[in-house]
């Protein structure tokens, strides 16, 4: 069985989780220990996958949707190399594309959806803020309320937060924005992004509680879990931020059934359309997951 994944901190977060029910499980992914070793589970990131010809009779891909497995041919060839002959595959994600939804209603894919967590706890709903001149004012040290207003939920809640912003540069901004305006909290507080050298260890920190803010780009949207989480997504308005992206972001908080007070906050100059869809999706999530009886 091969469990694959398009992004190594993913392999990362399933490993020792899986590893609890099947020891044996393998790891596989850049500066892996496990390379030459075998198991009847692996876990793998989808370029490690090229290491195997018609292995895995059956292959979960997860994260299916997401960069850079998403449109990589060559990636996508290697899953299909990698499976034997009668294998199968099962392909995960919270988020599909709009054409694969299409197929599953046409009856042309087999589909199954999961609309609740296993806790039985509705989804977070986002709210949204809008703040005029929000760059400039993180960029000059000056006041913003809403963020503010959101570390200290995230102290009264004794959270963690992830604070996701769009540019790599813009981790920086916010951290020096929080050592002016609040160094007790910055003392706390860490960035990454993807070219980070020592982004593992930043995360791994950040779960053990080391830290607790992290100013993160989009690398950490899907496959982190942290027990105690809330999200505020930082110029919610950029690009980067689509409907996926955002529903996947918004998916960081309320994992843990024993910590349901988690907030998800989208802080941006304008309102846009992505942030709207991503609320109603997740809503309509909700309203789903009741009618079946799973909340």
């Amino acid at each position: 069985i091969l469990w694959a994944t398009p992004r190594k901190d993913v392999v990362l977060e399933l490993y020792p989780r899986v590893r609890e029910f099947f020891p044996a499980t393998v790891a596989l992914y850049g500066g892996s220990p496990h390379r030459w070793l075998s198991s009847p589970l692996v876990l793998a990131t989808c370029h490690q996958v090229w290491r195997h010809h018609h292995a895995f009779d059956l292959m979960i891909i997860d994260e299916v949707d997401a960069f850079p497995l998403y449109g990589d041919p060559a990636l996508e060839s290697g899953l299909h190399r990698a499976m034997a002959p009668n294998g199968q595959q099962v392909l995960l994600t919270a988020t599909p594309p709009v054409y694969w939804q299409d197929s599953a209603k046409r009856g042309r894919l087999a589909a199954v959806m999961l609309p609740a967590r296993y806790h039985g706890h509705p989804l977070p709903l986002p709210k949204l803020f809008r703040e005029s001149r929000l760059w400039t004012k993180i960029s000059k040290g000056k006041s913003v309320a809403v963020l503010t207003r959101f570390l200290q939920q995230l102290d009264e809640c004794r959270g963690q937060a992830l604070i996701f912003v769009p540019r790599v540069r813009d981790v920086r901004l916010v951290l020096l924005w929080l050592k002016k305006n609040a160094p007790s909290r910055f003392a706390r507080a860490g960035g990454v992004h993807a070219r980070d050298p020592f982004r593992e260890q930043k995360i791994r920190e950040f779960r053990e509680g080391k830290w607790n803010v992290l100013v993160t780009t989009t690398i950490l949207e899907r496959g982190v879990t942290v027990p105690r989480c809330h999200v505020l997504v930082m110029g919610g308005d950029h690009p980067v931020f689509d409907e996926a992206t955002l529903v996947q972001i918004a998916g960081r908080v309320g994992r843990n059934a024993g910590y349901q007070k988690g907030v998800v906050w989208f802080l941006s100059e304008e309102k846009t359309m992505a942030q709207k869809q991503a609320l109603k999706k997740i809503k309509w999530l909700n309203h789903f997951a009741e009618k079946e009886g799973f909340c």
